[in-house]
């Protein structure tokens, strides 16, 4: 019994390794900066050649660029529901069950859940 309930929690966390993996890679990634007159600006540089910004994350208004997200990269990202969503794509490696990793444009944080992003975004 005890190695039953050890392989279930076993598989539990190299289930959760890859998003962690794509957790780390998506914070790594971003850099915030305080631009004069414009609010913050939060920049994402993830994996081989995803980039998109926010400007005037915290403010009243954010505008998102997607400077480069193609679905055939290792990673790309979409909007979806009022989060920015990094999910990999076909060239990626990395394998698993999930959504991806959820960035809130009101503040440029990064979460795991649509819930948590969405709640950051009110």
């Amino acid at each position: 019994m005890l190695a039953l309930n050890f392989g279930s929690l076993a598989q539990a966390l190299v289930a959760s390794a890859p998003i962690d993996l794509l957790f780390s890679k998506v914070l790594a990634g971003a850099s915030c900066q305080q631009i004069m007159n414009n609010g913050i600006r939060c920049e994402y540089k993830v994996g081989q050649k995803l980039k998109f910004s926010i400007k005037d994350a915290g403010g009243s208004d954010q505008v998102i660029a997607f400077e480069h997200s193609d679905w055939e990269d290792d990673l790309y990202a979409v909007m979806y529901f009022g989060c920015i969503v990094v999910v990999p794509g076909d060239a990626s490696k990395e394998k698993y069950d999930g959504g991806g990793i959820y960035i809130a444009p009101k503040n440029g944080l990064a979460f795991r859940t649509l819930n948590e992003c969405q709640s950051a975004n009110k």
